[in-house]
């Protein structure tokens, strides 16, 4: 009834395939169509041939195959297909867990149905090529606020991507330990990209180093770097001020920056000034200002202004200059 050169193996059970009708799938870890009666070409019925289906393999050698499923082809892993045939999953765990570690090997016996926390500690221990990261002597490490479990931060200002659980397009996988590259931004500050849940949201490393080890009870909005180099993020370094603090300690330090608006303040203020200057009209009339004249004829100060500066003719049908 089966074609193909593979032989059922002695005692290999075979049960149905979850969601696939017309496939079984063995504790073997085999996969074949189960043969089905078929319109015949003078109208009787006949009974298709079941197939041994071949499996295929990736880069991490996980056994996948294509089933059909109402006129759509679906690539499924072997070793899920296995473990639901037979193994019971009472607490809805995501994860097939192969015990020996060979994805390749999909016996019922080889694995087990495990959640995201139990596949990180049977990681934590070793694995292909763990990457060790470099201490430093009295060096201690905290969850970063908000990102439990997924990243850390040290009171040396360096930042953790602790081992975590990730799914990729052709199953789960470990990304493993490892220490996070900083950015410098433009303002001299030392930045992380941190992402949770699929969204990506960029830190100042100060304020994450605060977060984790200052307390702030009067929840003070910002950390200032007290020897005002913004890329020493130890935590020695820093504390809670308030903005007015920050602003003022910069300038006790001698870093405080010139403050560039005030030329566009000085325009404003001249502004201003021409604003309030006497001004007569063509037909003899006395304002003691531009913005009388403006309400006197219903127009705007800036048309006023616009016209006796030469940049239009005239303003509502008058002309208008300074006294």
């Amino acid at each position: 009834m089966y074609s193909g050169e593979q032989l059922c193996l002695d005692l290999e059970e075979w049960r149905d395939v979850v969601g696939y009708e017309g496939y079984q799938v063995s504790d073997r870890g085999r996969i074949r169509s189960v043969p089905k009666p078929k319109s015949g070409r003078y109208g009787n019925v006949v009974m298709t041939k079941g197939r041994f289906l071949n499996t295929r393999s990736g880069k991490n050698k996980r056994a996948r195959v294509i089933l059909n499923k109402d006129s759509h082809e679906y690539c499924e892993s072997v070793d899920v297909l296995v473990a639901r045939a037979f193994i019971p999953n009472d607490g809805n765990k995501p994860v097939v867990y192969h015990r020996n570690g060979d994805q390749s090997d999909c016996r019922v016996e080889n694995l087990v149905w495990v959640d995201h926390e139990t596949l990180r500690e049977m990681w934590s221990d070793g694995g292909d090529n763990p990457r060790e990261l470099p201490s430093i002597d009295g060096e201690v490490w905290r969850d970063v606020v908000g990102y439990e479990g997924l990243y850390k931060v040290s009171d040396h200002g360096r930042i953790l991507c602790v081992d975590t659980v990730v799914k990729f397009a052709n199953g789960y996988g470990i990304k493993r330990e490892q220490e996070m590259g900083l950015v410098t931004r433009d303002d001299g500050y030392l930045a992380a990209c941190l992402t949770k849940n699929g969204k990506r949201k960029t830190f100042y490393v100060h304020r994450l180093v605060a977060a984790a080890f200052i307390p702030n009870p009067d929840g003070l909005p910002e950390v200032d770097h007290i020897d005002a180099d913004r890329a020493n993020n130890m935590l020695s370094n820093l504390r809670w001020v308030t903005s007015k603090e920050n602003c003022q300690h910069t300038i006790e330090l001698g870093h405080a920056r010139p403050f560039k608006g005030f030329k566009y303040k000085e325009l404003h203020e001249r502004a201003m000034r021409a604003r309030r200057r006497p001004v007569i009209r063509d037909d003899g009339r006395r304002y003691i200002s531009i913005a009388e004249a403006a309400r006197d004829i219903g127009c705007t100060a800036s048309c006023i202004s616009s016209q006796i500066a030469g940049r239009q003719k005239t303003a509502y049908g008058h002309t208008f200059a300074y006294a």
